[in-house]
């Protein structure tokens, strides 16, 4: 399987992100989703439905099949979704889970925040240590039992000096080795906690 490093970049908007849940600070109401880049100016909600979301202005510097944070306002209905206008992006880091075989990765601490399960993407927030090196991030499968995945969460600072508490989003793609969601398929997951303890998260692959 190809490897890939992730690099992380994130562009802030001067609008301020907020929860899944439409709110309204004077701005107008909007919303915050994980979605996946179809175009410049479409993109797709991570749900069963595949919600594909219109802008009538195109992004710059997006790559097709990417996932971003996008702030945006509903301004209509159209077909198989919605017209929207674009308040802001946060990139995202993207990848697909490997084999851990075939993988060497550091393994620094993080502070694990939540995951959850997005179509067939598995999607981790954390929190991170970094100073001014470009680290790395990877999900790894290590065994299947039965009907349970063991997958590891690597960050790898790549020897980066003590910096600063940075709150860090990514997104892998589950189907090359989980396949389809559903079947009872559970996934339970190991990271490296800021103790240097292992500590696990449990999931379950549907929608």
């Amino acid at each position: 399987m190809t490897k890939k490093r992730i690099a992380y970049l994130f562009i802030f908007t001067l609008l301020l992100f907020g929860c899944n849940d439409e709110i309204d600070y004077g701005l107008g109401e909007y919303r915050v989703d994980l979605v996946k880049i179809i175009s410049g100016n479409t993109f797709s909600l991570l749900n069963n439905e595949e919600t594909k979301l219109y802008s009538p202005f195109s992004l710059n510097g997006v790559t097709s099949g990417n996932r971003i944070l996008l702030n945006y306002s509903q301004t209509g209905e159209q077909n198989d979704g919605y017209k929207i206008k674009i308040n802001g992006i946060q990139f995202v880091a993207s990848g697909t889970l490997e084999n851990a075989d075939y993988v060497a990765i550091g393994n620094s601490p993080i502070v694990f925040e939540s995951a959850w399960i997005g179509l067939n993407y598995m999607n981790i927030s954390f929190f991170g240590d970094h100073h001014s090196q470009t680290p790395y991030a990877k999900l790894l499968l290590e065994s299947v039992i039965g009907s349970t995945y063991h997958i590891s969460f690597r960050y790898d600072k790549r020897n980066d000096p003590p910096g600063v508490r940075t709150h860090y989003y990514t997104s892998f793609d589950l189907s090359p080795l989980l396949g389809p969601p559903g079947g009872g398929k559970t996934i339970n997951v190991c990271f490296n906690a800021s103790n240097y303890k292992p500590e696990y998260y449990t999931l379950t692959f549907e929608y």
